[in-house]
């Protein structure tokens, strides 16, 4: 859901000290998830209005001319342009050098650049409407520049003089599925009033502020399914005319990604995105049998019929049953109750009469509705939370409010208001106690009335005992009551939220507590793994939804349609696959948390799902469908901006081989290039030694280029993925105690040139194989560059040898190093670069 700044600030004066920045925090700490925060001025970034002082033709071209222009910087600069309709005194939108343009309208933007056009100087260019994303507000295509009627100076911001110059806050809207009354802007405004101690100025209604006679015609609303339907509210108004709404709401709606369409429309979507209460408007003559504008306007509320048929605003014909709640008059439906009105009833240019429909519907017949159609809606997202009849009324004279503002000698009917017209107020006891006990900190009675008082909740207080703890009985506000707030709990978060989680001091409970079982292998390994990762490496363990992000699956070679298990009936379009990997979430995690760090590293241990196979997984008893496999797996990513990529592949595969290290499983790395997703360079497959078993069982690779650009990550990303089931079964290496060796070692250190594609491992087999002597060694050095050759890299060891029973002399262990050099010579080719002795 996407917030207007601007549209927030008629309801509450924010701090000055407050940024957007500080905002979306804030409210990400205390009320819902903030995704991003957009300044919409930003895409203006040095475009200035501009005032043409002089035309003349470019002495090098016949299709351009040679402008003057004013930008409010003393001196006129001097623009070539080839728009037809150029003058003097014309203003217009001049996007100066640093400004990004799409060119002619097409491709990516660009960035300009003071350029001479055919010999002749040009400092910016003269903007048409759709090279600057504005052909909405500015119809007018090239070859016609922006002609603007706008009072502001030359030199003037176009953002500021246009007012495209909002922030607009996108919220998560799964953050907010228990929150009905957050999907406005006055319900968000209500919160942060809370937040900042400011006091919230509630919308401007004046109720009854319009003739209370009947029109022509009156509204008669019959509700069937009373049930499905809580209340129904309605409305009709003579004498409009259908025209552009006013500037400001067209503004506020495109920067929340509302299109505007007409006077009339906008207002219902106006105060739908304002209030959280969906509406809809009707031509009032398409709602009459006979199709004329005199008599009653016969509405009724009921089930559909099996196999009805009605066309949405989409223009999609849908085909309905008995389960689906509808608004119908006589002959026909007219709207799918809380989802979408229909073509036949839409308002057009010829529209002067018009019906509001302000109601509200039964939250799991919309939710259910809107699934079985495969239609989602602005309205049905809001209606599906449970929203308070009450807000109905307001909503409604909302919507008079505005209407008479655009047409004041409007004739209003009487309004019709039919159903359960009272949502009940719950009320609950707890105590100041209570609250502290459950907090687990101070918190005083001033600090508990001020933050519910300021969320609209009523409280009173009473001494209820001898010991002091003071009584609360708190009454909730209806807007909150519809299943939001039922328990004292309810009431202790709503305190805890607005105080800070993180200003409660952590602190242990006393518990007696009784030694554990500790034989469980599973449980064992998991506690095994997540302290070396967490406190031995420095990860953050994160928990993902078993749902799937399709995109991010796409990005790393995963076909959802093959490789995944579907939902049939999916809750939302994001929720419509089971992961098969947990890498995409994980990628998910590692774009967010870039907002707002440039180092990190996270790990998750959960369960995949994979397409259900036979020959593992029986049906269900009575059923013919099949479970799917729900192996575990282990992923981990490391991001970095700072690092090299190589230096944060090489991290990742130490802290792996120390994790299998401590866990006691013997393994090795093999190198491959299995994975477009992954760099050619940087990858590894993993292979257990115990078994014998020499298939790959997960992976390390660097994240490619393409992949970190399709994301639009600024960082280096190095992944990690195990079987996290194998991991569980394979047999482990038994520690057996070893002397301290008494006789002393003796060192050597050894760099070789070897050819690029010579791999560490089949060196390393070298070493192993050609000397009994040689107890440890350790790579210490890898260089590439122009002193050995192009498609060649010198690695440098330290080798320690030592014989089990006499100290070693240093002539054995140069004919020992000798033997390993002329190996490394013979089976690759390598050359001594340097040796030394320890």
């Amino acid at each position: 859901m996407l917030i207007s700044l601007n549209w927030l600030k008629d309801f509450i004066d924010i701090p000055s000290n407050i940024t957007a920045q500080k905002l979306a925090e804030d409210l990400t700490v205390h009320v819902v998830e903030v995704e991003e925060v957009i300044n919409q001025a930003k895409q203006y970034e040095n475009i200035v209005i501009g005032k043409i002082e002089s035309v003349k033709k470019h002495p090098g071209a016949d299709r351009l001319k040679l402008c003057m222009v004013d930008i409010g910087k003393g001196e006129p600069a001097q623009i070539v342009c080839g728009g037809l309709n150029v003058r003097k005194n014309m203003k217009c939108a001049i996007a100066l050098p640093g400004a990004k343009v799409r060119w002619h309208g097409k491709g990516d933007l660009i960035e300009l650049e003071e350029i001479k056009i055919r010999g002749e100087k040009s400092f910016g260019m003269i903007c048409a409407a759709n090279e600057i994303g504005l052909t909405d507000e500015h119809p007018a295509d090239e070859p016609y520049v922006m002609d603007l009627n706008v009072d502001s100076e030359p030199g003037t911001s176009l953002a500021m003089a246009l007012g495209l110059d909002d922030i607009i806050i996108d919220i998560d809207n799964k953050s907010l599925t228990n929150r009905p009354d957050l999907w406005g802007h006055v319900g968000i405004a209500r919160e942060i009033a809370t937040l900042y101690g400011v006091s919230l100025k509630e919308p401007e209604v004046k109720q009854n502020n319009y003739e209370k006679k009947p029109s022509n015609a009156n509204v008669k609303v019959n509700i069937e399914s009373e049930q499905l339907c809580r209340r129904f509210m309605s409305v009709r108004i003579d004498g409009v005319k259908v025209a552009e709404s006013l500037p400001n709401i067209q503004k506020r709606l495109t920067a929340v990604g509302m299109r505007p369409i007409n006077n009339i429309v906008d207002i219902s979507n106006y105060v739908m995105l304002e209030l959280g209460q969906p509406n809809h408007i009707f031509d009032a003559k398409k709602l009459m049998p006979n199709g004329e504008n005199d008599g009653d306007v016969d509405i009724v509320v009921r089930n559909a019929r099996d196999d009805e048929t009605i066309t949405t605003l989409d223009g999609s014909e849908r085909k309905l049953d008995s389960s689906m709640l509808i608004i119908a008059n006589k002959s026909k439906p007219l709207a799918i109750a809380g989802v979408m009105g229909g073509e036949d009833s839409e308002i057009d240019s010829d529209t002067t009469s018009i019906v509001i429909e302000v109601a509200n519907f039964d939250p799991v017949s919309v939710r259910t509705t809107s699934n079985k159609l495969g239609l989602r809606t602005e309205a049905s997202a809001r209606f599906e939370k449970g929203l308070d009849p009450n807000l109905t009324e307001i909503a409604i004279e909302r919507i008079l409010d505005l209407l008479r503002s655009h047409f004041p000698k409007a004739k209003i009917g009487n309004i019709t208001d039919v159903g359960d017209r009272e949502q009940s107020q719950t009320v609950i006891e707890t105590s100041v106690e209570f609250i502290k006990e459950r907090l687990g900190s101070e918190v005083d009675l001033s600090q508990i009335e001020s933050i519910l008082k300021s969320l609209g909740f009523q409280v009173s207080v009473a001494d209820g005992s001898q010991s002091g703890d003071l009584k609360l009985t708190v009454t909730v506000p209806t807007m909150r009551a519809t299943g939001d707030i039922s328990i004292p709990e309810d009431i202790v978060e709503e305190v805890a939220r607005h105080i800070g989680y993180h200003s409660i001091k952590p602190t242990l409970p006393l518990i007696d507590t009784k030694g554990g079982d500790q034989t469980n292998r599973d449980i064992n390994l998991e506690r095994k793994v997540k302290r070396f990762l967490s406190l031995g490496a420095g990860f953050q363990e994160v928990e993902n939804s078993a749902f799937d992000d399709v995109r991010m699956a796409n990005l790393i070679g995963i076909d959802e349609k093959t490789d995944e298990v579907e939902i049939i009936n999916p809750l939302s379009s994001d929720q419509q696959y089971l992961r098969s990997h947990l890498l995409p979430r994980l990628l998910g995690n590692v774009k967010d948390n870039l907002r707002y760090r440039n180092e990190f590293s996270i790990f998750e241990i959960g369960r995949v799902f994979k397409p259900a196979d036979s020959s593992k997984f029986s049906a269900r008893k009575g059923s013919d469908i099949m479970l799917p496999e729900q192996p575990r797996r282990l992923s981990a990513v490391m991001v970095s901006r700072n690092k090299d990529s190589r230096q944060l592949f090489f991290d990742m595969k130490g802290i792996v081989e120390g994790l299998f290290n401590d866990i006691g499983i013997d393994i090795s790395f093999v190198a491959q290039n299995a994975h477009a997703w992954l760099c050619d360079s940087a990858e590894l497959g993993i292979v257990e030694n115990m078994t014998g078993d020499e298939k790959n069982r997960g992976e390390i690779g660097l994240l490619s280029a393409s992949v970190v650009s399709s994301l639009k990550l600024d960082a280096s990303v190095v992944v990690f993925y195990y079987d996290y089931e194998l991991m569980a079964n394979l047999p482990r290496v038994k520690t057996q105690y070893r002397e301290i060796p008494t006789l002393p070692p003796v060192t050597r250190d050894i760099a070789v040139v070897v050819p690029r594609n010579v791999t560490y491992k089949s060196m390393e087999e070298v070493l192993k194989q050609q000397s009994g002597l040689l107890e440890s060694y350790e790579l210490f050095d890898l260089y590439e560059g122009s002193q050995i050759g192009s498609g060649n890299r010198s690695l440098a060891w330290h080798l320690s040898f030592r014989h089990p029973e006499r100290t070693l002399t240093a002539e054995e262990a140069d004919r020992e190093l000798e033997n390993i050099v002329n190996a490394l010579k013979d089976k690759f080719g390598a050359t001594l670069r340097s040796k030394e002795s320890g």
